[in-house]
């Protein structure tokens, strides 16, 4: 089984390096292929600089896509996208980082026990810089607290706010169409 980590950044220069470090630290089975995507949106901060110091520290193979044009945030997305063809896409916003060693393995385990589901999302922390403050988001614990959950479609609009890229593994198949 083969899954792309596709970072996606713009002006992330402060966090990237931990960012690609979350990732680097993956613990994943010998039989699963991993392979980083950067889509960078043409930062002007030094992102695209601290990214190329650091890949080559990553154990993983990698691919930046390169671009001329900053198109914002909804049509990186769309053409990174395009650019993944592992059998799952995981996601990285530049300006976030996986606290778990065991991140990626979780979420294949649990979409290759359950074809009917398209993708795996799991809790989230956020960091307020200005309050200092932590919050946690858990969206299995709002539909069903202490237990892992299906989320619908219905789920996910009704509480769009529970669901960051940064915390979901897609299929790629589902993906591209």
């Amino acid at each position: 089984m083969s899954i792309d980590v596709l970072v996606l950044s713009y002006n992330a220069a402060p966090y990237i390096q931990q960012a690609l470090e979350s990732i680097y630290v993956q613990r994943v089975n010998s039989s699963s292929e991993v392979r980083i995507v950067i889509a960078d949106d043409c930062s002007n901060d030094g992102t695209m600089e601290i990214i190329e110091s650091i890949l080559p520290n990553s154990p993983f193979p990698y691919f930046i896509t390169r671009y001329e044009n900053n198109v914002g945030i909804t049509r990186n997305y769309q053409r990174a996208f395009s650019e993944c063809s592992a059998d799952y896409v995981a996601v990285l916003e530049g300006d976030d980082y996986w606290c778990s060693p065991y991140h990626l393995q979780s979420h294949l385990n649990f979409l290759e026990s359950h074809n009917e589901c398209v993708m795996s999302v799991n809790r989230i922390i956020r960091y307020e810089e200005k309050s200092c403050n932590y919050n946690s988001v858990n969206p299995k614990e709002i539909i069903n607290p202490g237990a892992y959950s299906i989320i619908t479609q219905n789920d996910l609009l009704q509480w769009n706010h529970i669901v960051n890229f940064s915390s979901c593994i897609f299929r790629n198949s589902v993906l591209q169409k």
